[in-house]
This record gives structure tokens, C-alpha cells and sequence, in this order.
């Protein structure tokens, strides 16, 4: 029973703790193991699986579905607009379709504001595409950028220079 208890404790962890999925799996191998252990237990010959095996079956498949909603909740909170674009469909189920079922009032303004591309993010995209094949994170991509903006000074200041002689 407080196996049970600390699988529910799992979604009270903040996202950022990286113990989550290790919590999640360590005590589904302890369910393993005490399920093995119960399984020694039983005659082979018995036709029938205990109360006990069964509340131990039940509580393992629930912590199978908790271990895949944690992975996909800290897939979804980790998600950047930097990084990751929303395709077309998706804007227009969650934008068009689905607000008008859900009696929602949509401003134009706003989702004009949400869905244009500053430059730094199309810049940012670009490198991801076509770049190498390992993410850029958003601090080395500053960098860069900051790096790339003090090279332009300098080649105009020289430009200046040059024009002057």
C-alpha cells in the first residue's frame, strides 16, 4: 500500500527534479521483486492467482501509466517555442476548431502575436535544420549571436576606415 502511495507522491515532485523517472522506476522494480517473491510463494499447481497477486498486477500497471505520463508531461514542460514549432494542423485545431466548441473567444491580435517568428527564432530554426547535428542551446545561440554582432562592428568600423583613406 505505500508503494501505492508514493506513485501518486511522483506528480507532487516539481518538473525540474530529475528524480521523477527514477523514483517512478525504482518502485516498479520493487513491485517486480515482491511480485516475484509472492509468485514463490503460490503452489505451482494452484489454478487461481491470490487477491494479493492481483492488487500487485493492478498497482504495477498503474505505475507503467504513471512512468508514461511523467515522460510525456516533462516532454511537454521542457518544450521551448525556440526549439519546437507547432505545425499548421495543430494551430488550426487549437485555434480555430476547438475554441468554437469549447465556447472560447479568440482574438485575432493574440494569436497573431503567438504565431509570428521573430528573427532571432527563424535564425534559430535555420541552424537547427541545417546546422550540426546536436541541439544548439539557446545560451550558446546568444552567444553566437552576440559574437557574430560585435565581428559586424568591428568589419564596419574597419570598412569606415578603409573609406576614409
Amino acid at each position: 500500500v505505500s508503494i501505492s502511495m508514493l506513485n501518486i507522491m511522483v506528480f507532487y515532485l516539481p518538473m525540474d527534479c530529475a528524480e521523477r523517472i527514477t523514483l517512478c522506476i525504482s518502485l516498479l522494480l520493487a513491485l517486480t521483486v515482491f511480485f516475484l517473491l509472492l509468485a514463490e510463494m503460490i503452489p505451482s499447481t494452484s489454478l487461481v492467482i491470490p487477491l494479493i497477486g492481483k492488487y500487485l498486477l493492478f498497482t504495477m500497471i498503474l505505475l507503467t501509466a504513471s512512468i508514461i505520463l511523467s515522460v510525456v508531461f516533462l516532454n511537454v514542460h521542457f518544450r521551448t517555442p525556440t526549439i519546437n514549432f507547432m505545425p499548421s494542423y495543430m494551430k488550426r485545431l487549437f485555434i480555430d476548431i476547438l475554441p468554437r466548441y469549447l465556447c472560447m473567444d479568440v482574438t485575432k491580435e493574440a494569436v497573431y502575436k503567438s504565431s509570428t517568428n521573430t528573427e532571432s527564432q527563424r535564425v534559430f530554426k535555420r541552424l537547427h535544420e541545417y546546422g550540426p547535428k546536436q541541439m544548439i542551446s539557446r545560451k550558446n545561440f546568444y552567444e553566437l549571436k552576440n559574437n557574430l554582432a560585435t565581428l559586424k562592428v568591428a568589419f564596419d568600423e574597419i570598412d569606415e576606415k578603409i573609406e576614409s583613406h
